[in-house]
């Protein structure tokens, strides 16, 4: 487990405070957490910790935190249940040509379990005929770097009837990509099914490489990182939608802010813990 502490920074102003003079405690259940100090991670803006123990499920998180010139805070959280049993699939609505790509949970869909879901891609190369080693590696380095895909805001869906209709998704941007907030659905006692509308790249040819002797195509994979999100993690990621798609702003008298969900006690931010589950890189090559 990565801690990572950080200071901000007020707006027209300055804190001396570093985060290697921060010192922070984690409770477990009551139980004190060691944290060892990874330099690997920390840079002279964030300082690292690691536990040497895992976190079980259900397990109660405490958080404490001070320094000289600084308020002390505390908050708290709880460690999710893990994630069961995913797998995915795909689904191309020929109609209206919106592309889904379908997440299946092993458990009963429940309303208030919420999930957070990113798409990732990576670009990927196919040579046919006789390429030039230098345009090879020319093309080669440029395989494999990720990137977070855009997740559509607005998707277009189509009842058993034929009928269509336009659903609006939560989304929220996260770690430097796209987040959609689901529920999901029910699949069938057993299953909850999440469907990502994306906009799926085929496999293209590349112009510039048309020759007669060889050819290059361009394609993507793709990966899906799904996320159990926790009460505090949910109304965080909320707000952080609310506040990025409302143009009402409150009036404190100094200046308009937006609102911003907390469980900070002392101070502004969110503890929370998550779930993770990483898909398999997939190409999609026939859409």
């Amino acid at each position: 487990n990565l801690i990572k502490v950080s200071v901000a920074q007020p707006i027209g102003g300055s804190i001396s405070t570093s985060p290697q003079k921060i010192k922070i405690k984690i409770l477990a259940d009551g139980n004190e957490v060691k944290l060892n100090l990874d330099k690997t991670h920390s840079t002279s803006t964030v300082c690292a910790y690691r536990t040497d123990t895992g976190f079980e499920v259900g397990q109660k998180l405490k958080l404490t935190a001070e320094a000289t010139r600084l308020p002390s805070v505390e908050a708290e959280t709880y460690i999710p249940e893990k994630l069961p049993k995913v797998w995915t699939d795909d689904n191309l609505n020929t109609l209206i040509y919106n592309f889904n790509i379908q997440l299946f949970i092993e458990e009963p869909y429940a309303q208030g379990k919420w999930f957070g879901v990113q798409v990732l891609k990576r670009k990927r190369y196919e040579f046919t005929g006789l390429v030039p080693e230098n345009i090879r590696k020319q093309y080669e380095k440029q395989t494999g770097i990720e990137e977070f895909d855009e997740i559509c805001e607005k998707e277009t869906i189509t009842d058993n009837n034929g009928l269509v209709s336009v659903r609006s998704n939560m989304i929220v941007g996260l770690n430097g990509g796209d987040m959609m907030i689901t529920e999901g659905m029910k699949r069938d006692e057993k299953t909850t099914c999440l469907q990502i509308p994306v906009k799926i790249t085929g496999k293209t040819l590349v112009a510039s490489s048309s020759h007669e002797n060889y050819k290059i195509y361009e394609y993507h994979e793709y990966k899906t990182r799904l996320y159990r999100l926790t009460k505090e993690s949910y109304s965080y990621l909320k707000s952080r939608y609310i506040a990025e798609n409302s143009s009402t702003l409150i009036d404190l008298g100094f200046s308009p802010v937006n609102y911003s969900y907390t469980n900070i006690t002392g101070g502004l931010g969110i503890f929370a813990g998550t779930a993770t589950y990483d898909s398999e890189w997939t190409a999609y090559n026939d859409y």
